[in-house]
Parts: structure tokens; C-alpha cells; sequence
């Protein structure tokens, strides 16, 4: 199966403004047990297949999760999304 990162320009331009987090765990679920995701580090992810690809026994879990900032300011995440 190829790798196709649809969502990967929007996780990159909405993580850093906030209506996002990214985030990485060795423990289920990660959104509660895992360390936010950042910078380069979230590039390489969103760039490497094998980070997306589902196994039965997984050994990292990612999830994107909701951000900081509220959805009612979403218009100013979608400008960038947009121009980029």
C-alpha cells in the first residue's frame, strides 16, 4: 500500500498555530500518555510512512488531537492552509 500524506500540509500549518497538537506514546491512548510532537520531529513523522501504518501489535501510538485554540478562529488556519 503507498503512503499518500493527504492531511500532512494541513497538520503542519495548523499544529504551530494551535487547533491541533500532534501527539506520541509507547501506551494507548496517546492523547493522554504521550509527549506533543513538534518542529522537525513532526515533519519526519508526517514524511515516514511507517508512522501511519497500522499494525496489530503496536509499539508507538500517534493521534492528532484537538489544540488550544478555539474552532471559532479556524478562518485564519484555513488562509494559511490555502496560500501554502
Amino acid at each position: 500500500m503507498r503512503h499518500v500524506p493527504r492531511f500532512s500540509r494541513l497538520i503542519h500549518y495548523w499544529q504551530p498555530l494551535g487547533f491541533i497538537k500532534v501527539l506520541r506514546s509507547d501506551e494507548w491512548p496517546a492523547d493522554h500518555a504521550g509527549e506533543e510532537v513538534c518542529g522537525q520531529e513532526l515533519d519526519q513523522i508526517l514524511a515516514d510512512p511507517s508512522s501511519w501504518k497500522y499494525t496489530l501489535e503496536p509499539t508507538r501510538w500517534i493521534c492528532v488531537a484537538s489544540g488550544d485554540r478555539d474552532i471559532q478562529e479556524l478562518e485564519e488556519g484555513m488562509r494559511g492552509v490555502q496560500e501554502a
